[in-house]
């Protein structure tokens, strides 16, 4: 009988620590793990929300030819496929805020893993923010920006400004801000911040972490530089 994707987090899990707390390395598994476990997911839905738009009108309008092949019937197909993606992301979303809630968040060892399954949180809310419009949007919004504030929370006054996990709650959490929340100038700050912050601390950053954090630097960057592209291009 095979293992639900919550029972084989769980073993793993209960493997893992009957063996070591939580290290420096574990961070890095049980990202890992879950990573594999939810890109399968998020990847189509985004093609296909882009395939949505699309059809929708706006581009196809432009090109008569373009226009002719679109079918009823292949926009039919396309509105199945992505309740069914949709349908299996909110259940993946679902399993893993449960194991979250009851498990993992409880059981924290120290504020590294805190902060982690926090960030996790929020970002599984976004996640499934993601699916949604209106009020329903809005309510999971309330719970990732609850979830995202906790952990910074902590964050900010038990791991450095460097630490991998501190810098991508700030990454994922500007981001909540720019796409779900749309409030694109916090989103600046929030990632101006933890970049600059981050960049004042460079030299005392271990050669275990070095790798990550630059890494998590470099997404942060390239973040704000789209941004403010955007918001420039939006002024003018």
């Amino acid at each position: 009988m095979n293992l639900s994707f919550q029972q084989e987090l769980q073993s793993n899990l209960n493997v893992r620590l009957k063996w070591q707390s939580l290290s420096t390395s574990f961070p890095k598994w049980r990202e890992g793990f879950l990573w594999k476990k939810g890109i399968p997911y998020r990847l189509p839905i985004k093609m296909l929300l882009l395939l949505e738009e699309k059809l929708g009108g706006k581009q196809l309008q432009k090109s008569k030819r373009n226009q002719k092949r679109v079918t009823q019937k292949n926009v039919e197909r396309l509105k199945t496929y992505k309740g069914i993606i949709e349908g299996e992301i909110k259940n993946f979303c679902g399993d893993l805020l449960k194991l979250l809630d009851d498990s993992l968040l409880p059981n924290a060892q120290d504020e590294e893993s805190k902060v982690f399954y926090l960030k996790m949180k929020g970002d599984y809310f976004r996640y499934l923010g993601e699916l949604e419009a209106g009020e329903s949007k809005a309510e999971i919004g309330e719970k990732a920006q609850a979830a995202y504030t906790e952990a910074t929370d902590i964050a900010s006054a038990k791991l450095p400004p460097t630490h991998p996990i501190r810098l991508g709650l700030a990454l994922n959490y500007s981001v909540f801000y720019y796409e779900i929340i749309e409030d694109h100038v916090k989103a600046v700050e929030m990632a101006k911040k933890a970049f600059e912050d981050s960049i004042a601390g460079l030299d005392n950053v271990t050669d275990d972490s070095y790798k990550d954090t630059t890494l998590i630097m470099k997404m942060l960057r390239d973040n704000l530089t789209l941004w403010t592209s955007d918001q420039a291009e939006e002024a003018n």
